[in-house]
């Protein structure tokens, strides 16, 4: 068992990204990145004013966040960040269509701590926030599967679908809802091999009508689901021969 990967997966899922981009689309795309694919939790906003509340009820790890928004732009908002002594220190990624050195020069100024130019290359973004965050998460983009899977929790057993897949950990399907932490112990196939006694965590669980549900449905080519819940569990012990296997897909 590689347990140096398996402590990095636990802390893959546990990071809390910001996005602030009045533009749904590149932020619909940013937030299926790293929710879907890198198993992070995103939230997003469309202004500066609605990302200063959200950052004062929950604490993001990361702000990615666009230059000209209504409202309150990134450079301003990116001010008050920097000026409050709760916020300073979360990272800020300046995303933006202006790549001229005037808007790099007021970026540095609000005090981002990096830029990039849209449309933003989805590996640079994930070396720079790689690099921001001490996460080696390239590791761990996630790959769409459609596995049948038993699992356990509290000596009942219930089976589910997988869904999408990583060395981290997995999203699964299931008819039974478990709360945010419980442990489940897991079987299921890859690769033609039977991966068994695998140890995982709840990083967080949704409904079947919510909207990452539906993302992840769709990137499977589905258009609905025989299950009621979703849930995003973190490897906590695999046998390294299930994790090779996962690599290779």
């Amino acid at each position: 068992m590689q347990s140096g990967q398996l402590l990095q997966a636990d802390r893959v899922a546990e990071i809390k990204i910001l996005v602030v981009d009045d533009e749904l689309f590149h932020a619909e795309m940013i937030k299926s990145l790293f929710e879907n694919r890198v198993g992070c939790r995103v939230s997003s906003a469309s202004n500066g004013l609605d990302a200063i509340d959200m950052m004062t009820e929950e604490r993001p790890d990361l702000i990615l966040m666009d230059l000209n928004m209504p409202q309150m732009n990134g450079y301003e908002c990116c001010q008050i960040i920097k000026l409050d002594p709760a916020l300073k220190d979360i990272p800020v990624i300046m995303l933006t269509a202006s790549g001229d050195d005037v808007s790099r020069e007021r970026a540095a100024l609000a005090g981002c701590d990096d830029y990039l130019t849209k449309p933003v290359n989805m590996r640079d973004l994930l070396n720079k926030v790689n690099y921001h965050t001490g996460l080696a998460i390239r590791r761990h983009l996630r790959t769409q599967v459609d596995v049948s899977a038993i699992y356990r929790h509290d000596g009942i057993e219930f089976d589910g679908k997988i869904r999408n897949i990583c060395e981290g950990g997995l999203y699964l399907e299931s008819s039974q809802r478990l709360g945010d932490g419980s442990m489940v112990e897991m079987s299921f196939f890859i690769e033609g091999l039977s991966v068994d006694g695998v140890k995982a965590r709840v990083a967080w669980s949704e409904r079947s009508s919510s909207k990452g549900y539906k993302d992840i449905l769709s990137q499977a080519g589905l258009d609905k689901s025989g299950y009621e819940y979703g849930m995003g569990l973190v490897f906590i012990e695999i046998h390294s021969m299930g994790l090779e296997a996962i690599s290779r897909l």
